[in-house]
């Protein structure tokens, strides 16, 4: 799986988590892309993973307040018709119409719901093995299976 990391000038990574996520891709042959061209980074793509972060070099200061920044940034229809029918993720909470639009958000490519569902089952296996999984505290059918859709 290549990976392309699309984020505004200024705005990289962490030097650790980057070099990790380099040697991971590197173990399995994957490529790694890290850009600023965010039209470009859409290009082709089978999933959008949609994540606002900070940067460490500009910790403390008020992000852009620019409407064209913010624009440029947020996940569009026409951004997604540059992918080869990506899906939508993102880890919600979400603020619509300003990190993506509604019509990306509640359409048929995303999978928000989904991903929170998932969260749910992976929470319940953690307990599970942190309780112990022989436990006579846990029933064997405590961690049922996801529902399918």
């Amino acid at each position: 799986m290549d990976v392309t990391i699309a984020r505004p000038a200024g705005y990289d990574l962490d030097l650790e988590v980057m070099a990790r996520v380099r040697a991971a891709c590197a173990a399995r042959g994957s490529r790694l892309i890290v850009t600023d061209d965010v039209d470009a980074a859409y290009d082709g793509a089978h999933v959008v993973y949609a994540k606002n972060w900070g940067s460490l070099e500009r910790y403390g200061q008020a992000p852009s307040q620019d409407p064209a920044f913010k624009d440029r940034w947020r996940v569009t229809t026409s951004k997604m018709t540059r992918t080869a029918r990506a899906h939508f993720m993102h880890c919600l909470p979400v603020r619509r119409n300003v990190v993506v639009d509604d019509s990306v958000l509640d359409g048929p490519d995303s999978v928000v719901v989904d991903e929170a569902e998932n969260r749910l089952h992976t929470a319940k296996a953690v307990l599970l093995t942190l309780l112990g999984a022989g436990s006579p505290a846990v029933k064997e059918d405590a961690c049922q299976t996801p529902s399918t859709r």
